[in-house]
């Protein structure tokens, strides 16, 4: 895998995510941010997989839960 986007720059990535929602973010709040920059590119074609409509994203923290996002 091939990455092109340096940690410190996911860490400023992260504050300005934090300034466009809607309100002040809470403790608990999981700000999701994708894929790094690049990421995907240094795979080979038939390894990159992309997203489509129906597709569901689930992430879930043991003891906790899990939240679904379905593509649309």
């Amino acid at each position: 895998m091939h990455q092109t986007l340096r940690a410190t720059s996911l860490h400023t990535t992260i504050i300005k995510r934090t300034h466009e929602v809607t309100r002040a973010p809470q403790p608990g709040d999981i700000i999701f941010t994708g894929t790094p920059q690049g990421a995907i590119a240094g795979m080979p074609k038939e390894r990159q997989v992309w997203l489509t409509p129906g597709d569901v994203v689930v992430s879930s923290i043991e003891k906790l839960g899990e939240l679904r996002f379905a593509q649309r």
